[in-house]
Protein backbone atom coordinates (compact mmCIF):
# COMPACT_ATOMS: atom_id res chain seq x y z
CA UNK A 1 0.00 0.00 0.00
CA UNK A 2 1.83 3.05 -0.67
CA UNK A 3 2.27 6.21 1.64
CA UNK A 4 -0.25 8.84 1.50
CA UNK A 5 0.64 12.68 0.86
CA UNK A 6 -1.58 15.15 2.68
CA UNK A 7 -0.59 18.98 1.65
CA UNK A 8 -1.63 21.12 4.19
CA UNK A 9 -2.13 24.95 3.63
CA UNK A 10 -0.71 26.87 6.54
CA UNK A 11 -2.55 30.23 7.15
CA UNK A 12 0.27 33.15 6.91
CA UNK A 13 -0.06 36.82 8.45
CA UNK A 14 -1.38 39.23 6.02
CA UNK A 15 -1.20 43.48 6.27
CA UNK A 16 -4.40 45.27 5.97
CA UNK A 17 -3.45 46.12 2.54
CA UNK A 18 -3.38 42.12 2.20
CA UNK A 19 0.02 41.71 1.32
CA UNK A 20 2.25 39.78 3.49
CA UNK A 21 4.80 41.83 5.95
CA UNK A 22 7.79 43.16 4.96
CA UNK A 23 10.43 41.43 7.46
CA UNK A 24 13.56 42.93 6.40
CA UNK A 25 15.84 43.14 9.19
CA UNK A 26 17.35 46.95 9.20
CA UNK A 27 20.08 46.92 11.91
CA UNK A 28 19.37 43.83 14.19
CA UNK A 29 19.80 40.26 13.48
CA UNK A 30 16.93 39.08 14.87
CA UNK A 31 12.79 40.55 15.13
CA UNK A 32 12.54 39.25 18.37
CA UNK A 33 13.75 37.81 21.26
CA UNK A 34 12.11 35.76 23.40
CA UNK A 35 12.72 35.35 27.20
CA UNK A 36 11.41 33.15 29.71
CA UNK A 37 12.48 31.30 32.66
CA UNK A 38 14.44 28.89 32.81
CA UNK A 39 12.83 26.57 35.38
CA UNK A 40 9.29 26.69 33.39
CA UNK A 41 9.33 28.58 30.45
CA UNK A 42 11.72 26.77 27.77
CA UNK A 43 9.19 24.23 26.30
CA UNK A 44 5.94 27.37 26.05
CA UNK A 45 8.93 29.88 24.62
CA UNK A 46 9.91 27.11 22.19
CA UNK A 47 6.43 26.12 20.73
CA UNK A 48 5.77 29.93 20.60
CA UNK A 49 8.54 30.53 18.29
CA UNK A 50 8.00 27.24 16.21
CA UNK A 51 3.90 28.98 16.29
CA UNK A 52 5.87 32.57 14.98
CA UNK A 53 7.51 30.83 12.28
CA UNK A 54 4.66 29.32 10.66
CA UNK A 55 2.93 32.38 10.33
CA UNK A 56 5.89 34.51 8.98
CA UNK A 57 8.28 32.59 7.52
CA UNK A 58 10.86 34.73 7.60
CA UNK A 59 11.31 36.18 10.78
CA UNK A 60 14.29 35.51 12.71
CA UNK A 61 13.58 34.88 16.83
CA UNK A 62 16.14 34.54 19.25
CA UNK A 63 15.30 32.00 21.74
CA UNK A 64 18.50 30.85 24.14
CA UNK A 65 18.36 26.94 23.39
CA UNK A 66 18.67 27.68 19.59
CA UNK A 67 20.95 30.33 19.49
CA UNK A 68 22.60 31.21 22.59
CA UNK A 69 26.33 30.45 21.95
CA UNK A 70 27.84 31.88 24.84
CA UNK A 71 26.10 33.10 27.82
CA UNK A 72 28.62 36.09 27.99
CA UNK A 73 27.25 36.66 25.01
CA UNK A 74 23.24 37.27 26.09
CA UNK A 75 22.68 41.06 26.49
CA UNK A 76 24.56 41.44 23.19
CA UNK A 77 21.82 39.47 21.66
CA UNK A 78 18.97 41.40 23.35
CA UNK A 79 20.59 44.78 22.82
CA UNK A 80 20.81 43.28 18.56
CA UNK A 81 16.82 42.35 19.13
Amino acid sequence: CPPTMLLVRLPMLVASNGRRPDMKLKSSDYHLFLSHVWSTGQDACATIKTQLQLLLPNVKIFLDVDDLKEIGMLEEYIEES
